[in-house]
């Protein structure tokens, strides 16, 4: 128990510094309440246009959950001018929370060795994404940072492509065996 606080401790500390130098407003607003500006539009309707309904529907089911286990590194992390979160702090905010939720290193966000601010965590969304989507929360993430929600988002978006890669794996090993899945 000791040894997993000092390292929790030991990583937030780690975070601080190399998000520190990331912020290029000079100006970090730590544990703020810092009121976001929208962009002008809600993400969820421009990632319905885009991937359908059904991902709507899927994406919100997770949303709050995510948005709750995400909201204390939220505050935590230095924030853009908008209260949102940057590339970098993004990244290490989504590998942090599948890393505690499901033990997941996901392509993209795990730094690596390089430092976390060497990639967008919209990489991690990979080519399984239609380009669209992909340039939508790149965009987004580019020009105004995400908020707590807009991460969340993107954070439901990847379990759901985990969780549609994990079907279509386990459909291809019940064929191979011929068997049928039930």
């Amino acid at each position: 128990v000791n040894m997993v606080t000092h390292s929790s401790v030991l990583t937030v500390l780690l975070g601080l510094h190399v998000f520190a130098a990331a912020d290029s407003s000079g100006e970090l607003k730590f544990l703020s309440d810092v009121q976001v500006r929208s962009p002008g539009t809600s993400i969820l309707p421009e990632l319905e246009k885009v991937m359908g309904s059904d991902h709507r529907r899927t994406t919100e089911a997770r949303v709050a959950n995510l948005e709750e286990a995400l909201r204390s590194m939220f505050v935590s992390l230095p924030k853009n001018e908008r209260g949102a979160l940057r590339p970098p702090a993004a990244r290490h905010a989504l590998h942090r929370l599948f890393m505690q939720l499901h033990g997941w290193q996901l392509m993209g966000l795990h730094a690596g060795g390089e430092t976390w601010d060497a990639a967008s965590p919209v990489e991690a969304l990979g080519d399984r994404l239609p380009d669209d989507a992909r340039k939508l929360f790149e965009t987004r993430l580019q020009e105004y940072g995400l908020d707590l929600h807009e991460l969340a988002v993107l954070a439901a978006t990847l379990e759901n492509m985990v969780h549609a890669e994990a079907d279509i794996r386990l459909a291809a090993t019940f064929q191979a065996v011929e068997q049928p899945m039930q």
